[in-house]
């Protein structure tokens, strides 16, 4: 199986176009960062909110560790999971990493959501079974009651009205 080479000429062209025109001739694609002047490198790092970046040089820089072979093939195609996002992190794929985690977060809320319609549905069950064993119980007269009370030491109020 031949995996895909990612060539990112264009993108890069496009940034140099729209930041800095008159750099368009001077400037070879860089291999790594730093092979691009700082101010050059910092402008990169933030168009496009990073993603250019990130997709040019990936996890060449300092500290990064390489993808696990099932993460990296999710990535490429496309099919991330809401847990690589500590891998992809480790590989300064931040923006991967954040939308991985953005997936988990929707992935929570949905669960959550389906959990709370089925904990209603429960609670109307038994409300409904509740109420048709209300309509079953005897009616005792009020003297009974008051009766039973007295004896049982129970006032009606709570504990905080005493």
């Amino acid at each position: 199986m031949e995996l895909p080479v990612f060539d990112n000429t264009a993108g890069f062209h496009k940034f140099i176009q729209s930041e800095f025109p008159d750099l368009a001739n001077e400037i070879v694609t860089p291999k790594k960062p730093d092979d691009l002047p700082l101010t050059v490198r910092l402008a990169y790092e933030n168009y496009n909110g990073g993603k250019e970046y990130q997709n040019h040089f990936g996890n060449s820089g300092l500290g990064s560790t390489p993808l696990p072979v099932a993460v990296e093939m999710r990535r490429r195609a496309g099919t991330l999971e809401a847990g690589d996002a500590p891998a992809l992190r480790a590989a300064n794929l931040e923006h991967l990493a954040q939308q991985c985690e953005t997936l988990g977060a929707e992935q929570d809320d949905a669960r959550l959501a389906v959990e709370a319609e089925q904990g209603r549905k429960r609670f109307l069950e038994e409300k409904k079974a509740f109420e048709a064993l209300q309509g079953q119980l005897p009616n005792l007269p009020q003297e009974q009651v008051i009766f039973a009370r007295q004896q049982w030491g129970v006032s009606g109020l709570a504990e905080w009205q005493k």
